[in-house]
């Protein structure tokens, strides 16, 4: 066996053996940043719990401002809070990926099931209040809409079920800010995401 097999085939092991252990960069789950807080973030009681943590983080982290503001929805349901919420929706597909990833075991950052049940709350929450923003913020109506080509990105995300509620009830608002895309994005989402037209999602997730 000649050496640029030898070299081919450890190689190739080499591969295997990061993607069985997920040792691999490539594979590995990042957990969001300050994830004890994250989690801390969800098992609050009340706003005051909330805020005292939130002094402890910086902002302008997507998925530490999406758990606060998410979380803020559901103790303080008001204009600032659904504001705050639209302007923190996730923008590309790493904020998807993150998102989904909540609820997933971080190697050296979750320590329980508790963990992971808690973060999974709020992404599964995540949809209905952010539906719940917008029809209170219909000002928000761009992020909101501009969300759509990133949804295919969720199986599990009910967000365009959602999508059909604000598109019925804020339809004039709904279909300036969908022609305010670009054409790109528009010809995507209404062939393979959602009917604007119509107010009926195209594409289905698992929880729709």
């Amino acid at each position: 066996m000649n050496a640029a097999i030898i070299v081919a085939l450890l190689a190739l092991s080499t591969v295997i053996v990061e993607r069985a252990t997920g040792q691999s960069d490539e594979y590995r789950v990042v957990p969001p940043p300050h994830y004890r807080m994250l989690v801390e973030m969800a098992d609050c009681k009340s706003s005051s719990c909330l805020l005292k943590l939130r002094t402890k983080l910086p902002s302008g982290e997507r998925m530490t401002d999406l758990v606060f503001f998410s979380r803020q929805m559901e103790f303080q349901p008001g204009t600032k809070a659904a504001d705050s919420l639209l302007q923190n929706m996730p923008a590309s597909v790493a904020d998807v990926t993150m998102l989904t990833n909540l609820s997933t075991w971080h190697d050296g950052a979750t320590e329980t099931e508790h963990d992971m049940a808690a973060l999974g709350k709020i992404y599964a929450r995540w949809p209905r209040l952010v539906t719940r923003a917008v029809l209170l913020r219909p000002y928000g109506m761009t992020n909101y809409v501009r969300y759509l080509k990133l949804a295919p990105n969720d199986m599990h995300s009910d967000f365009t079920g959602n999508a059909e509620i604000v598109c019925r009830k804020k339809h004039d608002a709904f279909v300036t800010s969908f022609r305010e895309l670009a054409n790109d994005d528009q010809a995507f989402i209404e062939k393979y995401v959602f009917d604007p037209a119509g107010c009926k999602a195209i594409f289905l997730s698992e929880a729709d």
